[in-house]
């Protein structure tokens, strides 16, 4: 979803009337509501929702049928063939640009977690995890339900049906709650705004740019990208869970402060968490996880993270960057495996900092040989002879305007500490303050995000970074 002004107004509306109207019908007013938004988002994207809802529905229905009568061969062709068609519109998409015949073909929004999202249905029926849902409303809102449409998270069916199964016991007055939703709906917008958009003011200044810079510089744009990348993708998870638990809705927490991991398995429980956990439970365990020896394990994780990797785009860099985190994970299975000694966690987690944020560079680039060459210039450009401060003027920043930048990252650090700390996300973490402070950090969230977002042309807050993905 696209979180704008005009998505707040519309979402005070959709509120009003989920808690004005009879409470049997609180499922049907959001799934009008997703779909009034979505087709507002994208006319093709309502109709391929729609299509695809319908399908999958009918899809699932026929697997359970098989299923119940012994049926297996029926109930395993059903699902092969549900989600090789799922797979390929996916493919072709997302690589129509490639091929001359698909040009005009555009991949509707959403369709990458949404896609996912049905093939974890029709897997959980016919592994017999999950029963098909013969409501097709309650259906179509699990497909649709709008807080997650656009980046996420994949939410499975045995979390998410029950939840808004229940929605007609959902009371509008729960302090605990609502203060819960309106610290995670803040917290996100100040990763977005504050943050991540401010980044975004120099970042592509030097990834478009590379070879006018210093590698200081270039190893600055690397860092800032692994954090811009981080507050933008952390802070739409965090906007659309606060938005969810107005209605009592849980999603998924999709990122746990993934940079202070250990390591490159810790990282990947804790980023993009709905997609790691999709790939691990509907990839690696199915191609045999870690059961069948080392080096088919090797492998498995290999083809996961190549996975990944063409999930994420259609670029040599995307298979790249997925390569990479493959690579990365192999080399610590084998230490877990074959290591002599423990390494201290500090070592362990500047070490995958550094690895992820490497790895971004091929991620963040317009192309594999842009990022080949920004990584050349990086290590071998030196000095260009201009002065700190002149490279500063030069990307059109002041140099107040990044001290701010540096603190509000320093900020999201802290935040992360505390979090990791405690096992608990910050939004949920601060309801354990009493309401003085409570209150008094959302009156300050919402200072720096109104004093010191980043606003006016060629900026959007109601835009984010993966949902190119």
């Amino acid at each position: 979803m696209a979180f704008s002004l005009y998505t707040f107004i519309y979402l005070f509306i959709v509120t009003v009337v989920f808690f004005g109207i009879r409470k049997g019908a609180r499922p049907y007013v959001l799934l009008l509501a997703g779909y009034i938004y979505i087709g507002y988002l994208d006319k093709n994207s309502l109709i391929s929702i729609i299509l695809c809802t319908l399908v999958v529905y009918a899809a699932g229905l026929l697997i359970q049928e098989f299923t119940e009568r012994g049926k297996d061969k029926f109930a395993q062709t059903t699902t092969f063939i549900s989600i090789v068609i799922l797979g390929v519109i996916l493919l072709l998409t997302k690589y129509s640009s490639r091929f001359e015949i698909l040009n005009n073909l555009i991949l509707p929004i959403g369709f990458s977690y949404y896609a996912f999202q049905a093939i974890a249905y029709l897997a959980d029926i016919l592994m017999e995890k999950d029963k098909a849902e013969k409501n097709i409303g309650l259906f179509a809102l699990y497909m649709s339900f709008f807080p997650k449409f656009v980046s996420g998270p994949i939410e499975r069916s045995s979390a998410f049906m029950p939840q808004i199964k229940k929605l007609e016991n959902v009371k509008f007055r729960d302090e605990y709650r609502l203060s819960l939703a309106f610290a995670y709906i803040l917290y996100g917008y100040f990763m977005k705004v504050a943050v991540a958009d401010n980044l975004g003011t120099f970042v592509p200044k030097l990834f478009d740019g590379y070879e006018n810079y210093s590698s200081l510089w270039l190893i600055i744009g690397s860092l800032s990208y692994t954090m811009q990348i981080y507050c933008d993708f952390a802070g739409y998870s965090a906007i659309a869970v606060g938005i969810a638990k107005i209605y009592d809705i849980d999603l998924i927490e999709n990122f746990t402060s993934p940079y202070l991991s250990v390591n490159i398995s810790e990282f990947w429980r804790r980023w993009h968490r709905s997609l790691s956990f999709w790939l691990r439970d509907y990839v690696y365990i199915i191609l045999g996880g870690n059961r069948k020896g080392i080096i088919r394990q090797c492998l498995n994780t290999m083809i996961v993270f190549i996975l990944c990797g063409i999930w994420h785009g259609n670029g040599f860099n995307f298979l790249f960057w997925g390569l990479l985190h493959g690579i990365y994970s192999i080399i610590g299975i084998l230490i877990k495996k074959y290591g002599t000694h423990k390494k201290h966690p500090i070592f362990g987690r500047v070490v995958t900092f550094c690895c992820a944020s490497f790895a971004w560079i091929f991620f963040g680039a317009s192309s594999f040989s842009a990022a080949v060459s920004y990584v050349k210039c990086m290590l071998t450009a030196g000095n260009t002879g201009n002065t700190f401060h002149t490279e500063i003027l030069r990307m059109g920043l002041i140099p107040e305007k990044l001290w701010i930048v540096c603190i509000f990252v320093i900020l999201v650090i802290a935040m992360d500490i505390l979090s990791y700390r405690k096992d608990k996300t910050f939004p949920v973490l601060i309801q354990d303050f009493n309401c003085g402070t409570r209150y008094f950090l959302y009156y300050l969230a919402v200072i720096l995000i109104l004093v010191f977002g980043a606003y006016g042309p060629g900026f959007d807050a109601g835009q984010f970074m993966y949902m190119n993905f």
